[in-house]
């Protein structure tokens, strides 16, 4: 059977190379989103919901892939429908082919590394940040999306359907995540129309090697090891505000786990 998952993160990676690509679309992250991360999964722990500010990045109007042409569309009116509705039937020339479609995609970003590195070294020090949590500094939303692969290793087909006004059309590929729904007797698994979706974030993580040097320099320790400061010195907050980038690093997509969950 196709990797759906694989080839749907490589589709996405190569228009957004760097960033983690969201699996399965159907949950959503937000920027301050807190994630604990295990070679398996993302398990959501909480956000940070102060400390920092937000800006909208590029905006992209839509995002269409269908595998170098192996997939095909045909609209056309519902068979038996009694009211106004369109079907769209998707066809696979190979098995491993595969639809991708965003509509109104938007980039938000932190606005400054500074407060999230700041807000994260305050959080350790208090003993509220445990070395295998992120934090989303960015992300992709779309309005909606759409991701249909092919049945099989032979190919396949898959239909929508959408109940649409008199004189609607003619149809495109990004009207189908945004107007469409699948027909749940030809879709599978592999199959998703979704709203509001987030296809792609960036996210964040202390250093190490800082926070040793932080132990070693101002002989803190996180709460719980040993003795430390109740606020961090004045001159670190500083350090951190003038040097984000020594102080949290953005993790490449190979750390990416496979899925995301909810705690």
């Amino acid at each position: 059977m196709p990797d759906v998952v694989g080839n749907y993160r490589r589709i996405v990676a190569q228009r957004w190379p760097g960033w983690w690509v969201n699996w399965p679309l159907s949950k959503l992250i937000e920027v301050g989103d807190i994630f604990v991360a295990t070679p398996d999964k993302l398990v959501r722990a909480g956000a940070l919901t102060t400390g920092f500010a937000t800006r909208v990045g590029a905006s992209i109007p839509s995002f269409e892939h269908d595998s170098n042409g192996d997939v095909e569309i045909a609209f056309g009116p519902a068979a038996g429908a009694v009211d106004a509705r369109v079907q769209a039937e998707i066809r696979f020339k190979r098995g491993d082919a595969m639809l991708v479609a965003y509509d109104g995609l938007t980039q938000l970003d932190v606005a400054d590394a500074a407060e999230i590195a700041q807000t994260l070294l305050r959080q350790w020090s208090a003993g509220g940040w445990s070395l295998d949590r992120v934090v989303v500094t960015s992300v992709v939303t779309a309005a909606a999306g759409v991701l249909v692969s092919g049945a099989s290793e032979s190919g396949g087909s898959v239909r929508l359907n959408a109940r649409v006004g008199a004189g609607a059309g003619p149809f495109t590929v990004v009207d189908l995540a945004m107007k469409f729904e699948l027909d749940r007797s030809t879709a599978r698994n592999d199959s998703w129309t979704v709203e509001a979706c987030t296809p792609m974030y960036q996210v964040v993580r202390l250093k190490r090697t800082f926070l040793r040097k932080v132990e070693e320099d101002f002989g803190m320790k996180q709460g719980g090891r040993g003795a430390f400061p109740t606020d961090v010195p004045p001159a670190l907050i500083s350090y951190v505000g003038d040097h984000p980038e020594r102080v949290i690093e953005t993790l490449p997509p190979g750390d990416a786990p496979p899925a995301t969950a909810d705690a």
